[in-house]
Parts: structure tokens; sequence; C-alpha cells
């Protein structure tokens, strides 16, 4: 099974780096440990978060070290739940001793959660501890409330804080289009002709399919897909318009102009901007979806009563909330928080100052305009009938039985 985006996200290098373990002062409680996929949360906002504690005063020691990849926190928070110890499984190594022991909080994907919650890897959160949660947008705060099934459920549990994220976007080589006399500004122009033959899609279902359905003006959560007008022939045109499915490996092919246009994941796109000067991006006018990382509480061994929340860890989710943080994570990451993200239906931001330090490219998808944002959503998971009909519908596409 291919581990994409939504599975997987790899480090960059304006991260914080695997030897930063760091003992700083803290409150005169328990120490916190947290672990974070990398390439998540900058440098800068750890050196604030330590002016921060030391202006309270007290002891402790807090600890904040990578891992790798969403997949391999999946597969940790198996062994802890398993009571296995996870330091010496293969290439995962624990940044604590006694790998059979959960740290405080850890990173997980928003793709990761529905599995977390239903194998009972992770324990629900109490907001009621959170003072910047109300100041998160309210896509933001439905995406984690969900039922013990993992799917989304207004009177469900609250199961994870989100602190950063990103969206799919449209990638471009500008000399080649120049070429063609072709311009890229939303998911139809995917269907134009020039294209043909030189575009990579995500080797992912509810993506591909999903921005098939934006273009067709409906939703990427649409339940019955095939219900749909149009979207079996759309999706057959777009087959044949397409060089290759990936994504893992999808970079090096638009790197190298063996392919011109890529859809792909901005964490993933962002960093190609400064290496080459004919790549560009853009945010779909008509939306696109969006993903996040998000801090989950692991469960422990299921022979043990799980463990109580370190109060500490309140004090650190609410801290990647604050304005300031959130400029930094929009500033110096390859995403946003979401309090940069506060846009509501009747047009107003809550996205603090226009003098970040971030370039036009950057910023028009980071902080992309109101009205993309706001026809923006999370991909949801779905019940397993629904799945099996984006399965079939996907097979179908990928032999080319799919009439343009």
């Amino acid at each position: 099974m291919t581990v994409s985006r939504r599975q997987f996200l790899a480090g960059s290098a304006a991260v914080v780096a695997g030897q930063m373990t760091t003992g700083c002062t803290f409150f005169q409680r328990s120490s916190l440990k947290v672990q974070i996929l990398d390439g998540t949360l900058p440098v800068q906002l750890l050196k604030l978060f330590r002016r921060q504690m030391k202006a309270q005063g007290g002891g402790g020691k807090f600890k904040f070290v990578p891992v790798p990849s969403t997949n391999e926190v999946f597969t940790i928070l198996q062994y802890w739940r398993a009571g296995q110890d996870a330091y010496q499984r293969g290439r995962i190594k624990l940044p604590f001793r006694g790998g059979k022991n959960p740290v405080d909080l850890i990173t997980l994907g928003d793709a990761w959660l529905t599995g977390a919650i239903r194998k009972q890897l992770i324990q629900p959160l109490d907001p009621s501890q959170w003072s910047e949660w109300e100041g998160l947008p309210e896509q933001w705060r439905s995406l984690v409330r969900r039922n013990d099934e993992g799917l989304m459920d207004p009177q469900g549990k609250i199961w994870a804080a989100p602190y950063r994220g990103g969206s799919t976007v449209i990638a471009y080589r500008k000399n080649r289009l120049r070429d063609l006399d072709l311009k890229i500004e939303d998911w139809d122009d995917l269907w134009n002709e020039k294209l043909k033959g030189h575009i990579s899609l995500l080797d992912d279902p509810r993506e591909v399919i999903g921005l098939t359905l934006k273009s067709l003006g409906t939703s990427y959560n649409t339940t019955e897909p095939r219900s749909v007008a149009g979207l079996e022939e759309k999706l057959g045109a777009l087959h044949a318009q397409t060089k290759l499915y990936a994504s893992n490996y999808y970079l090096q092919p638009l790197l190298l102009e063996d392919t011109w246009v890529a859809v792909g994941w901005s964490g993933d796109l962002l960093p190609l901007l400064q290496r080459d000067r004919n790549l560009a991006l853009v945010y779909p006018k008509s939306g696109t979806s969006l993903w996040a990382d998000l801090w989950v509480q692991p469960r422990g061994n299921v022979a043990e009563q799980p463990p109580s929340l370190n109060p500490v860890s309140n004090d650190w989710i609410n801290f990647c909330w604050e304005s300031d943080v959130a400029k930094l994570i929009s500033t110096f990451s390859n995403g946003s928080s979401p309090r940069s993200l506060d846009v509501t239906a009747q047009g107003t931001t809550g996205r603090g100052p226009t003098d970040w330090e971030l370039s036009p490219e950057k910023q028009a998808i980071v902080l992309p305009e109101e009205e993309r944002l706001l026809n923006s959503e999370f991909i949801q998971p779905l019940p397993q009938k629904n799945l099996d009909a984006y399965q079939s519908l996907w097979q179908e596409m990928k032999k080319g039985e799919l009439s343009p």
C-alpha cells in the first residue's frame, strides 16, 4: 500500500534537528516529553517557548525530539498499545529511554486519526483546559471531534489538538507553460489538451476523485460519487491526461521536467520554490483539500490504566495557538497555524499582522485568499461502503475503463 502525504510528511531543512533535545526552565510541575513530526515547527518557536517559561520561573525539563514520518508515529503508537518496546524496533528510535513508556504528546497527521481512535491508540483530550480553543476556526475544531469509530460527530469527543496544516496545490513549470501560452488557475486547467501526457497526480483516490468532484462544483466528501453527473467521464479524461500517479516520488520528475504539472501537498512543494525559479504553485480558485498536523496523547499499554494527561501538556497546546507562535509557524515552516486561517462566511479574518516575512509566492499558498480558503475542506472519514465506492471508481480510472 502506498504511503501518501496523508500518511507521510518528510522533514525539511528549516526544522528542529534531531540533536535538539532541550532541557529548559519550566513550571514547578512535572517535565514534558513531546515527540514531533520533523519539519512542522521552527527552531525560533523553541526559543520563544524557553523565554516564556523562564519568565514564569520554576524548574523541570522540556524534551522535544523529531520523528521522521507519521507512518513511524502510527507504528510507535501500536507498539506502545501492545506494551512493547518500540525503542528497539527497526529504525524507529525513540528519544526517551524506556521505549515501553509513551511520551506526553506526539504528532499525528489527520489522515491517521480515524485509525488511531478505532485501534484505541490515543485517548480523548479536555478542551476546557485550552484557553485558545475557541479562537480556532470551527472547521479545525470539528475535524478532531469524533465518535468512537473515528467518524465526524458534533457530539463526539475531542481527540486531538491541531497546530499546523496546509493544502493540496498545483505545481507547474513556468518555462514550459510559457511556451504553451497557458496559465493555470484552477482544477479545470488540468484537462487542457496541451498538457496531455505531462501531468502527475497523487496516488490517492480521495485526492484525485475529490479534485474532480470539486471541478464539478461539489465536495471532496460526497458520499455517493457515482451519483454525480459527468464524474466518470471526467475521470476518464483526466486519466488520459496523466503521465504518472505518485504520492512519494512526484517531486523529482517535476524538477527534471519529465512532468510539467504536478498535483501535490504544499508541505512538499513549498521548499522547491527556493531551488527552482521555474516552478510556481497555485492554490485552486474553486478550493482544495486541507491537511492538518495534530497533537495527540498516546493511550499506552492495553493491560494498564490509561495515563492521566500531564497538565503541562495543556500549557504546550495553548502555547502553539498563541498569536506570536501562529506567526512563527506560518512564517518559518512550510505550513500554516490554524490561528492564521480564521476566516468565516462573513469574510472576517483573524490572520493577524500583514507584515509577516513571507514571499508573495509563499503567502498565496499558506495564507490564501479568503474565497479560496472558504471553498476548501478537510477530507473527512467516510463509512466503509462509501470508501468502497471511491476505491471502485479509482481502480476503473487507473485501468482506463472510464470512457472520456
